[in-house]
């Protein structure tokens, strides 16, 4: 049986789709709805079911040092929005 968290490393990439991080957010929704629209349905209620659980793990990954960002906005608008500004 597999952990229900072992896809996460797929979402932790969105952020290096994201050229302009400070952009505005109906900008950067319709930039990731862009992303995850294309994928089928399962794979979308994954994401509107594990979305709220990813904010304290991306925050754990980044105390653990597995990935580094300046910031992190986390906020659920029919898809996930994870900014960051890598390092």
């Amino acid at each position: 049986m597999k952990p229900w968290n072992d896809h996460l490393t797929v979402m932790a990439a969105i952020p290096l789709l994201i050229q302009q991080p400070r952009m505005e957010k109906t900008e950067l929704a319709k930039r990731i709805e862009e992303m995850v629209w294309p994928y089928p349905p399962a794979q979308r209620e994954w994401v509107a079911r594990y979305a709220p659980r990813l904010p304290d793990i991306c925050h754990k990954w980044v105390s653990e040092g597995l990935f580094k960002t300046r910031w992190l906005v986390f906020e659920l608008l029919g898809v996930l929005l994870l900014v960051g500004d890598l390092i």
